[in-house]
């Protein structure tokens, strides 16, 4: 046969294949089919198609614009599965179209139609803002105030498809979360048995395999997509313009394929379920084996990812190698019908209609089931049985949550510290791990890549807010070992940062509390917008459960209560907390409602006494610092000493009290003209110079740079040297150091700059001064590399920083001679300054606080000086007194006493209310407020005045000769008058 006749006849074989393909499709596909697909697409179908027998897997052909998808529908081929292929892509719409079953085979044939989101030229609006308004008013009868603004945000290009009229319903939901971190979800019937589904979620919320999320989910609800849109809405403003984000808007058009899928009950579930998928984790365990194996709903689903990591959270103390969080989890799968009996009891006891089953009896029969677990293999059996009561526990132990709250951003639960004595029971290692003292409320907080604690010791509490976000190393073998380590301390850090603020809060009326999330760092954003994105988050959680109307229930009416109790917390800047989020902060909780209103934060910029700026730690450590140095004989004004630091010049603490030591005197001097700070050990670098550090080259970073600013060239005496944190691509870091005068730069490998770095704080100097760095820095394990041969590096340390030092540390340290003024004592005085900036936030309008802004802010700061030099003073005193005992145990002596009388006094002056009178009130407060203000005592709800009350008069108490409490508690009332 010749060439040519040969290639006649390959050609009439394949039209003929193209036409037996066509026929098929013609027969077995939806007529919706051949309505959307261009005739250039069928070209590139048909022949797929004509192989799907003879062709395992997925066929695909990709464009520039778009990607076109043939198969035959199975396990591991589905719109589910090549959903996943697109995460991280931008995806403008996509159809699935589904053909009958199959004669013979009984298989289905998917068509899969993606167009992509090709970056073009922006469109000019197809529709004035007007136009949308008047639109908008046919179907609406309130205008939302974000509704103009938003419209001239629209991305024409991704909605030229759409008319007026769908535009106009779908800002309803844009306007709404465009200033809001939920996400809002509506169904409607367009028709038989087709039903469209519009999600609409801020771009910052959702997750690269958001779509694919959605698709899993649809499905598992029982319904089959048909096509879908997804739509870049509005563009979003500055990142730290939190009302203005950038919202995307899918569309789906499903189908009930179960029987019963579409039932009212079941579609109200499912507008929920796909609600939280903005924040659910993705591809995970539990959604493999819990919601798509058996079938469980995605709130459920969370709920136990919940728990597991509470559980993880706590389990991190009784045997952290034994009970990793992918273990702990593996151990909860196994058994999913405990976890669907446990999630059916929190369900029914937490429902807002109330209970549907006896909630006692539910968990006494999950607990008999647990015990009589027998795998054959008794270890493993020992650790499910521990996993399994303890999620058990943690169900018991939840108070309330927003488990049903419609608009949440993460879960969030109020819980009974009782659960503290399940852990106990398991192990002594538990107890041991913490302070002994045990908290009197605990919130935990959960959502994807991030989770958190808020401890608090007392019923009126603040404290501040640090986020932890440990940053991702290069190499993948120990990308996530800093952040695994940060999640099993978790609790721990929360627990032992609000004991020290209990401790530290002895001269306010407020009790300690703290609050401490982690976040991990995905990358999928910059930093600060998945910082943001996620203290947003949090805090509409938290929100929901401290905000009580006047009738003392929860404004959130889907949330059942059982703490019988209104929560008043009080939040303070931390770690990782900026201006903008506090301002946002306070608005917030302003529009909500709640009972303190913006003040619900300090340190706000326009109405607030900013920390940072006004330097108030820093101010009271300094006091502290001048009491060490009189007790030492050094007389800052004329002798030489030494000093190092931990934290630099950008933070607060560290960056205000290098402006302190390196205070001028007026005629161009130092204050302090014999000072060397010798080294400074900050996270972007860490400088060691025998000579002292170059003071005006420090100063000039304050508040402006970070230390890794500093002229390597102002290094000056000999074995001086600086080291970055700045590994290049090989691991390796710079340096600049001083050799026989000259200055040199090498690279050194990270074993070295690591050993360089944690040893910084080990030069010897005369006061070390932690004013930053992680809790735990120097601990029972490495306390002696401070001390080598059994020689301290300094003679005292004033703790600046919390927690830098653990507790076995410090008796050790102390033991060696070393004076230690804890940080509960050396660092109170931010707090101080918050707690006034509340009350005056209480007591004055926002323009009249501006008006005094700076009289309050120098009566505050003298008022700061008195309560540091008086505790300073009484803790030398005693030191020297009793010298047996550790300046760090006096300090704890001195702040439970406090406490204690606080706490007694805040009870008896509920029969005694005539001892909470207007002159023990404002003897707390700063003089202008008698001075100036005093009609307004009536602004301070009852609570606070008794509790004022019983700070003022703790404090007089406790700083004088001790006679009967009341009789001391009616002389000092007298006195005040």
């Amino acid at each position: 046969m010749k060439a040519d006749e040969s290639l006649e006849q390959i050609f009439k074989v394949q039209a003929g294949k193209l036409e037996e393909s066509y026929a098929r499709l013609k027969q077995v596909m939806p007529s919706y089919f051949f309505k959307s697909v261009s005739t250039e697409d069928l070209a590139a179908i048909l022949p797929m198609a004509a192989e799907l027998e003879n062709k395992s897997g997925i066929q695909m052909i990709e464009r520039p614009d778009r990607i076109l998808m043939v198969y035959l529908k199975s396990e591991t081929c589905n719109p589910v599965c090549t959903s996943r292929f697109f995460a991280g892509k931008r995806i403008l719409r996509s159809i699935i179209h589904e053909s009958a079953l199959l004669d013979g085979s009984g298989g289905i044939i998917v068509i899969e139609q993606i167009t992509k989101d090709v970056p073009g030229p922006e469109m000019k609006p197809l529709f004035s803002s007007g136009q949308i308004e008047a639109e908008y008013r046919k179907f609406y009868e309130r205008l939302p105030e974000n509704l103009k603004e938003t419209a001239e945000s629209i991305c024409w290009r991704d909605v030229e498809d759409l008319d007026l009229e769908r535009i106009a319903k779908r800002l309803r939901l844009v306007c709404e979360v465009r200033k809001r971190d939920y996400s809002l979800t509506e169904i409607e019937n367009v028709g038989g048995n087709e039903y469209r589904i519009t999600m609409a979620v801020a771009v910052v919320a959702r997750s690269e395999g958001y779509y694919a999320q959605t698709l899993e989910q649809l499905e598992a609800s029982g319904f089959k997509v048909t096509r879908s849109y997804l739509r870049n809405f509005t563009a979003g403003g500055a990142p730290d313009d939190f009302r203005r984000k950038a919202v995307r808007v899918n569309t789906y058009y499903i189908v009930p394929v179960k029987p019963g899928a579409d039932a009212p009950e079941k579609m109200i579930n499912l507008k929920r379920e796909l609600n939280e998928l903005a924040w659910s984790p993705q591809f995970d365990l539990f959604e493999r084996e819990l919601l798509v194996r058996n079938e469980f709903c995605c709130a459920s689903v969370n709920l136990l990812r919940a728990a597991s990591e509470f559980v993880h959270s706590q389990l991190s103390f009784v045997d952290r190698n034994a009970y990793s969080l992918p273990e702990i989890q593996r151990f909860m799968a196994t058994y999913p019908a405990v976890l669907r009996r446990l999630a059916d009891a929190f369900e029914s006891k937490f429902h807002p209609d109330g209970p549907s089953l006896d909630f006692g009896k539910a968990i006494q029969e999950v607990r008999e089931e647990i015990a009589n677990i027998n795998s054959g293999m008794a270890e493993k059996d020992a650790k499910v049985k521990v996993v399994l009561s303890s999620v058990t526990d943690f169900i018991c132990c939840i108070l309330k949550s927003n488990y049903y709250s419609e608009k949440k951003t993460a879960l969030a639960f109020g819980l009974d510290p009782a659960f503290m004595r399940h852990y106990e029971s398991i192990s002594e290692s538990y107890g041991k791990a913490f302070p002994p003292e045990r908290p009197y409320g605990v919130f935990f907080f959960w959502r994807r890549n991030v989770s958190g604690f808020q401890i608090r010791f007392s019923e009126i509490a603040r404290g501040g807010w640090r986020t932890v976000a440990p940053k991702p190393v290069k190499s993948l073998l120990e990308s996530g070992d800093s952040f695994e380590q940060a999640r099993s301390e978790l609790f721990r850090e929360c627990f032992v940062l609000a004991n020290t603020q209990h401790k530290k809060n002895k001269d306010i009326y407020e009790g300690g509390s703290k609050l401490v999330t982690l976040l991990k760092v995905t990358g999928e954003f910059d930093f600060k917008t998945e910082l943001w994105a996620a203290q947003r988050a949090v805090f509409e959680a938290f929100l929901q459960l401290v905000n009580y109307g006047a009738d003392g229930k929860l404004r959130d009416g889907k949330i059942v209560d059982f703490t019988n109790r209104a929560d008043i917390i009080e939040i303070g800047p931390d770690e990782n907390m900026s201006d903008e989020m506090i301002s946002w902060m306070g608005d917030r909780a302003g529009e909500d409602g709640y009972t303190l209103g913006s003040g619900v934060i300090s340190g706000k910029v326009d109405t607030g006494i900013n920390h940072k700026h006004y330097g108030v730690t820093s101010f009271g450590v300094f006091q502290y610092l001048l009491r060490t140095l009189q007790y030492l004989k050094i007389n800052p004004a004329h002798d030489d000493f030494s000093i190092k630091l931990s934290g630099g010049p950008y933070g607060d603490v560290a960056g205000n009290m290098i402006k302190l030591l390196n205070a001028e005197d007026g005629t161009g001097g130092y204050r302090m003209p014999g000072l060397r700070i010798v080294a400074v050990t900050d996270g972007p670098a860490a400088i060691f110079d025998p000579a002292g550090i170059d003071r005006r080259e420090l100063s000039r970073l304050v508040h402006s740079a970070n230390l890794d600013s500093f002229d390597p060239a102002k290094l000056g005496g000999e074995g001086a040297f600086m080291i970055f944190n700045q590994p290049d691509g090989d691991s390796r870091y710079p340096m600049a150091s001083v050799s026989g005068g000259n200055l040199r730069r090498a690279m050194i490998a990270r074993d070295d700059f690591m050993r360089m770095f944690q040893a910084n704080i080990c030069h010897e100097a005369d006061v070390f001064i932690p004013c930053g760095g992680r809790p735990q820095t120097i601990n029972a394990g490495n306390y002696g590399l401070y001390a080598p041969d059994g020689k301290p590096s300094s003679k005292a340390i004033v703790e600046g920083a919390n927690s830098f030092i653990t507790p076995e540390a410090r008796l050790a340290l102390q033991k060696l001679g070393v004076v230690i003024v804890k940080d509960s004592s050396a660092n109170k005085c931010g707090v101080i300054t918050s707690s006034y900036e509340i009350l005056s936030g209480l007591l004055l309008d926002k323009n009249e606080f501006s008006a005094i802004h700076p009289e309050l802010v120098a009566e505050i700061m003298d008022r700061l000086a008195f309560c540091a030099r008086r505790e300073a003073e009484w803790l030398f005193h005693e030191f020297e007194l009793r010298r047996s005992v550790p300046m760090t145990e006096l300090s704890d002596q001195l702040a439970d006493r406090i406490n204690e009388y606080k706490q007694q006094l805040f009870t008896m002056l509920d029969s005694h209310p005539e001892l909470v009178t207007d002159g023990v009130i404002f003897a707390h407060l700063p003089p202008l407020f008698r001075k100036k203000f005093a009609d307004r005592l009536h602004r301070i709800p009852p609570v606070y005045r008794k509790a004022i009350a019983a700070v003022e008069l703790s404090l007089r108490i406790v700083f004088r000769k001790k006679l009967s409490l009341e009789e001391d508690v009616r002389q000092i009332v007298s006195s005040i008058g």
